[in-house]
Order: structure tokens, then sequence, then C-alpha cells
């Protein structure tokens, strides 16, 4: 009797399994983050905006040095238009004892807008050069002060771009801001009084 010849599945190709468990791995964390993130921000809903609002503050001056005391929240806005804020990842920029649990725990609000860019030249087919931008804000709530405006930039636009012949346009930008930059620069202020000493926080 002939010998059955085994069917050469795709799925038994050992790339594609890596392939496959890679998505679902990645997939999973994407959930678990998710998750964690909705749950954190549940007892925020409908006053992060009272939280993040910054008019009728008054600013420390230059002159004062930024700091972080007590606990806090990490807010981003992302409608400039609506004037709309959610919590998302960056939430996690600030240690458990220095995260606020609910809005009667915040003392200190940091607000990230990560949605400019400032046009920095432009190319002989007419398009734009765009350099990105996040505007990074740090409020008391306590005294109601604005202890921190900073600005993060991203890596320049290219110095020339291709555009296709026929095409009279074409703008480039350069990268979003490090993220790990901003976070650094916050957890450098944490526990930081405002008379510029530090305390921890076990």
């Amino acid at each position: 009797m002939p010998r059955k010849r085994r069917r050469n599945s795709i799925w038994r190709q050992p790339f594609i399994q890596l392939l496959v468990a890679g998505i679902v791995v990645v997939s999973g964390f994407l959930v678990v983050r998710t998750t964690a993130v909705w749950l954190y921000a549940r007892p925020f809903q409908g006053k992060l905006k009272a939280l993040a609002d910054p008019y009728g503050l008054s600013s420390l001056g230059l002159t004062s040095e930024p700091y972080f005391a007590g606990k806090g929240v990490v807010i981003d806005r992302v409608d400039r238009v609506e004037d709309t804020y959610t919590i998302s990842s960056r939430y996690a920029w600030l240690p458990a004892p220095y995260r606020a649990k609910n809005p009667e725990e915040v003392r200190m609000v940091v607000v990230v807008d990560c949605g400019g860019t400032d046009v920095v030249g432009s190319y002989g087919s007419g398009g734009r050069a765009y350099l990105r931008y996040c505007h990074v804000t740090l409020i008391d709530q306590h005294t109601r002060r604005i202890v921190l405006n900073k600005v993060f930039s991203g890596e320049p636009p290219p110095a020339t771009i291709y555009v296709d012949p026929g095409e009279t346009q074409g703008d480039a930008y350069g990268s979003a801001p490090d993220e790990s930059e901003m976070e650094d620069y916050i957890r450098s202020l944490l526990g930081r009084s405002e008379e510029g000493s530090t305390s921890s926080k076990e």
C-alpha cells in the first residue's frame, strides 16, 4: 500500500509559529495595559478638565525651581479645540508612592500636550518642514500655581526630501519627542518640596 504523502502545512513552519506566538504575546500585553489604564482612570472620570485647567493660576516665575510634592496624576491633553483630557499609560511615569489613586489625593498635576508642531523650514517643492514637540505643564493644586512649563522637542525634520515628478508639494515631519526624556525629567522632581529640599517615600 503506498504511503500517504504528509501535507506540509504552512502553520507547521517554525517561522510562522514564532510569528503567531509573538502576535499573541503582544496582543495580550496591549490588552493588559489598556485594562490597567482603564481601571486606574475610573475614579477620575469627569474631573480631569478641572484638574488640568491652568486658567486663573499664577506662575512661580522663571527663577523658581520646579518641584513635585505629595502625590499626583499624569493627564494627556488630547484635543486642543475641544479642550479634552484623558489618562493614558503615562500615568506609570509616577511610581506607586507618588501616584494618586483618586482626585482627593491629587496635589501635583502633570499635563502633557504632544499635539504641537512648528514650521522650521521649507522645501523647494513648496512643502514645509515641521518640528514636533510636547508641552509639559506641572500644576500644584494646593497652591494653585503653575510650577513648570517645559517644551520637549523631537529630532528635526530631514534637510531634504524626495518628491515624485509632477508633485508640487511634500511636507515632512521630525520624530516625536523622546518619551523617556520626559519621564526622567518628571521623576527627577519627585519628592522635591517648594523649598528645594527632597524627601524619600517608602
